[in-house]
């Protein structure tokens, strides 16, 4: 939607501030093996308001976003359920109907009536997932790290099928034009914007630093090498579904699926389809397995009840994770999708910008004639990406808005420079 088939380059382009915050949090982990992730961070270098506040944004990373994607998977399911149903309607009555009155037949039925049981925006399938993924959770860590791992072989799997498969079907001329000139050069940095949203999730390792063996070795390979691996993937993944079919022609809803369907391939179709529905529920577990880890460190501060800070005879927290179980069993069973994806990317940047001034602050001291200059600096680095950021994304098509934003531009970069100096 936004490159065509240079979005192989715009997953590269993303992978560089990527890797830039990925090396802040390993350098980061490895000083403060502690569990909290940015929150231990900005408390050590930035003190407890700023702390908090970190907190917060991390809150709406890990919680909003679990339920986010366990909301996302409730309507895949609830459309695929219907749709198969559709199909059994079809086949067993000898509709020969249109589409619609095939599917209105199937919307009519028990089936839907159960899916979309119209109490305002209930998903049943979100709930019950949540509530599983909870209830996985709070049977302890050593379950929870076994699934992870069962499903995350599964996943590779499915993916390393999906990529090999895709490539047998390349075809070199679909990649012409390479950047189509309806997107241009503005498509393909817009598309590198869009695609950093695909490496986050480095971060929640940090939140698990304080059980993990060796942290201070462990940690920083654990985030590079998930970094490398994500970035391989992506592109590679990127390359076979741009080569099986022209740029145009590809679904945004579910590409893969859809292409190994126009290329006759229908059991690669279904094995895509299927798998998504089948590996996104540990993306749920994975997030929401940090939530009750930060809540433990608040709780430890000082800044939440000890409530949070409660630990079972068997090392679980037990307490923080039916707490944070419950909330997102609540948002995604009952928040439509598009509320929750502007507060998860605002959460996000303010906490990935936080943690690069960390490690700033942790390294460097304001000179003995300026106390307090570094933290102007930062605090002026970080209002001036905002307001070039909010420029180049609104104001760019007017003379006069590229000169405001060239200026503010280029007075980021003399911040950045007064920095290092």
């Amino acid at each position: 939607n936004y490159a065509g088939p240079s979005s192989v380059f715009c997953w590269l382009l993303s992978a560089i501030p990527a890797l830039l915050s990925g090396f802040c949090f390993a350098e980061l982990a490895g000083q403060i093996p502690a569990a909290g992730s940015t929150y231990a961070y900005v408390y050590a270098s930035m003190g407890e308001l700023p702390a908090v506040v970190a907190a917060g944004c991390l809150s709406l990373e890990y919680v909003v976003s679990a339920s986010a994607v366990a909301r996302g998977w409730g309507d895949k399911m609830v459309e695929w359920m219907l749709t198969k149903s559709a199909d059994d309607i079809d086949m067993s009555t000898g509709m020969s109907g249109s589409s619609f009155e095939v599917e209105h037949a199937a919307d009519d039925g028990w089936l839907a009536r159960v899916l979309r049981p119209g109490l305002g925006s209930f998903n049943p399938m979100a709930f019950l997932l949540c509530a599983f993924v909870t209830m996985l959770l709070l049977g302890g860590v050593k379950e929870s790290k076994a699934v992870t791992n069962y499903f995350t072989a599964f996943k590779m799997v499915i993916v390393a099928a999906m990529i090999l498969t895709g490539l047998g079907l390349f075809e070199i001329q679909n990649l012409k034009p390479f950047l189509p000139s309806e997107f241009g050069i503005k498509g393909f940095f817009y598309g590198g914007t869009v695609s950093f949203m695909g490496y986050l999730g480095y971060d929640e390792v940090c939140c698990l630093t304080a059980e993990a063996i060796e942290p201070q070795r462990n940690m920083p390979r654990a985030i590079l090498w998930t970094m490398g691996i994500l970035a391989l993937c992506y592109m590679s993944a990127t390359l076979a579904l741009s080569g099986m079919l022209p740029y145009d022609e590809i679904s945004s809803v579910g590409g893969f699926p859809y292409a190994f369907e126009a290329r006759g391939v229908d059991w690669a179709s279904t094995m895509a389809a299927v798998g998504e529905l089948l590996t996104l529920p540990l993306v749920v577990l994975v997030a929401v397995m940090a939530q009750p880890r930060l809540q433990f460190a608040l709780a430890c501060d000082g800044l939440m009840p000890p409530w949070f800070g409660t630990v079972d005879e068997s090392g679980n927290m037990w307490n923080g994770t039916l707490f944070s179980g419950a909330v997102m069993t609540l948002v995604a069973s009952f928040v439509p999708l598009e509320y929750l994806n502007d507060l998860i990317s605002a959460g996000v940047l303010v906490a990935f910008s936080m943690t690069n001034s960390s490690l700033l602050l942790l390294r460097h001291e304001s000179p003995d004639d300026d106390p307090g200059s570094l933290e102007r600096l930062l605090a002026w680095f970080n209002l001036g990406c905002f307001l070039s950021s909010l420029m180049l994304t609104h104001l760019c098509a007017s003379t006069v808005g590229s000169f405001l934003t060239g200026a503010c531009c280029q007075i980021t970069l003399s911040m950045c420079v007064l920095i290092r100096l």
